[in-house]
């Protein structure tokens, strides 16, 4: 049976105050394998985007370089996922940026952005009306 859920997100937004592209890469590498454990899909369905908030970044009321503690934010949106899953792909993700970033984990913030069927578009039609006309052709 074809499940919009197996195909379609998650997807995620980094902020990484500028990030090294080696650490972006072997982040993105290992984010990538822990939501493909812990929510059982595809990698080729998992999509990171990075943005680079050097220049928009500020912590303690210290802006910029003048923040001591640099913090990544990391935004997953998804289709909703049962706790167990969400709780194993938050560790995993934690894990990846840290190791990847040489941060301490207390440094990665993750906030789970849960969307409905009916919010999600790709191509111009909602994944509930994409998964009712699947439904009805299979």
């Amino acid at each position: 049976m074809w499940l919009w859920k197996e195909i379609a997100m998650p997807f995620m937004e980094i902020s990484d105050f500028g990030g090294p592209l080696e650490a972006r890469k072997a982040a993105a590498e290992e984010a990538t394998r822990a939501l493909v454990e812990a929510y059982k899909v595809s990698p080729d369905i998992v999509t990171c985007y990075f943005h680079d908030s050097r220049d928009a970044y500020a912590h303690a009321g210290k802006f910029g370089e003048d923040a001591e503690k640099k913090r990544i934010f990391i935004k997953l949106h998804a289709f909703p996922r049962p706790k167990d899953q969400q709780n194993r792909a938050a560790r995993a993700l934690a894990t990846a940026f840290a190791e990847s970033y040489g941060l301490p984990l207390a440094h990665v913030a993750i906030y789970f952005v849960a969307r409905d069927e009916t919010d999600a578009y790709h191509g111009g039609i909602s994944a509930a009306d994409m998964k009712q006309t699947r439904s009805r052709n299979s």
